[in-house]
Formats: C-alpha cells, sequence, structure tokens
C-alpha cells in the first residue's frame, strides 16, 4: 500500500480472508471460484508493498528483499492483472457474443504483458519511497504510452463490462473512477497507488459473487 507497512500489511489480510470467503461463497466447482480468488491477488501485492516499506534502508539483505518484493509486485501489476481479469470474465460466461468479444481484452492483456515485461527486464526493477508513496519505474515509452495505456485499460476494465454477470459493471466502474482519481490527484506514483484502490474495490468481489451463484433448490 501507499502509506505505511502496517497498513500495506493490514490490507493483505484482510484481502485475503475476503478472498478465502468469496471462494467458499462460489463453491468449489463453480466456475466464478477463479474470480473470487482476486483479492487474494491483491494481498500478495499489499504484502510486497509491506516488505518494500520495511526493507526501506542501505542492508544489502533489506535491498535483496526489496528487489525481490518489487519484481513480485510489478509482475502482478503488468503481467497478472491484464491477463487474470479477462480470463476470469471469460471462463464462466455463458453467453456466446460476449464470450467471443472478451477475447478481445484478454489479446490486449497479454500483448501488454508481453511488452511491459519485456521493457522491465530491459530496464530493470526498483521501488523507492518518495513522498510518503511508493515510486516504481514507468515503461512506457514517450511514443508508445498512449498505446500501452490503451491496451492495458482495455484488459482490466472493459472484461467487467462485457460480462454478462450481475454487478460485474460495478467493480469496473470503481475500478475506472479510481483510475481516473489517482490520476488526477497522484499522478507520480500512479501503478502504487492505483493498485491499493483496486485492491479495496476488490471487496466488491464478494457482493458480485454472491448476486451469481446458482440459487439453491
Amino acid at each position: 500500500m501507499c502509506f505505511s507497512a502496517t497498513a500495506s500489511f493490514a490490507s493483505a489480510a484482510i484481502l485475503a480472508a475476503l478472498g478465502i470467503s468469496a471462494i467458499k461463497i462460489a463453491g468449489r466447482h463453480s466456475p466464478l471460484r477463479y474470480f473470487a480468488a482476486s483479492p487474494i491477488i491483491f494481498a500478495l501485492q499489499q504484502f510486497c508493498e509491506g516488505a518494500i516499506w520495511i526493507s526501506a534502508t542501505n542492508q544489502p539483505l533489506d535491498a535483496l528483499i526489496s528487489i525481490i518484493a518489487a519484481h513480485i509486485f510489478l509482475i502482478i501489476a503488468f503481467l497478472v492483472w491484464p491477463i487474470w481479469i479477462p480470463l476470469v470474465a471469460w471462463y464462466p460466461e455463458t453467453d456466446r457474443l460476449r464470450k467471443n468479444l472478451l477475447l478481445l481484452p484478454l489479446t490486449s492483456g497479454i500483448l501488454f504483458g508481453i511488452h511491459t515485461v519485456t521493457r522491465m527486464y530491459q530496464q530493470g526493477v526498483w521501488a523507492k519511497i518518495t513522498d510518503h508513496h511508493i515510486l516504481y519505474p514507468s515503461y512506457g515509452s514517450t511514443e508508445h504510452v498512449s498505446l500501452t495505456s490503451l491496451l492495458y485499460c482495455i484488459a482490466v476494465i472493459t472484461p467487467l463490462f462485457i460480462s454478462s454477470k450481475r454487478y460485474a459493471w460495478l467493480l469496473g466502474t470503481a475500478i475506472a473512477g479510481s483510475l481516473g482519481f489517482t490520476l488526477m490527484w497522484y499522478s507520480n506514483h500512479v501503478t502504487s497507488v492505483w493498485c491499493f484502490f483496486s485492491a479495496v474495490l476488490s471487496s466488491l468481489v464478494i457482493y458480485i459473487v454472491s448476486m451469481n451463484r446458482p440459487k439453491k433448490k
């Protein structure tokens, strides 16, 4: 999380509990169980940010912990989410047209992931504390930042509007709104702050799963 180690670890614990609860609500064999697990992935990201906060020293071991945590955080942010969100929307979809449409954001996510992870390992990975937030490197070039940003937004936001699952659009609206807020007020720390807001908003997953689970006869 973008504010402190304590807040990051507390968020990680709460999100993990929410994810476990959502999976139980969805049911072991429900196609929604993967969507329900999303808060657990956010929990891992918040745990990584907690590790970055407590390792913000010049000690060699702390520096190693920080770089490992930054790698995990950024791989989830730039590779896992752009592919995971379209997939967990596509998998339980029963409407054929919507299912086919969801292949577009999935393709966007794969392209974005390949491009950005390649840039990540060309330019390096790091994390540092600035202005009470965690700053990560930006991998979008001046020429392609608009295209890569568009690919990312298509991958992580539009699946929630394409999905026929009840109230999925609510999460999509909340995430899109949080992006606008983050760009306006935290433009230098978008990666960390938007991931935090998205993590908080993932609490809506448990509501969406509850509204879409099959009714018991």
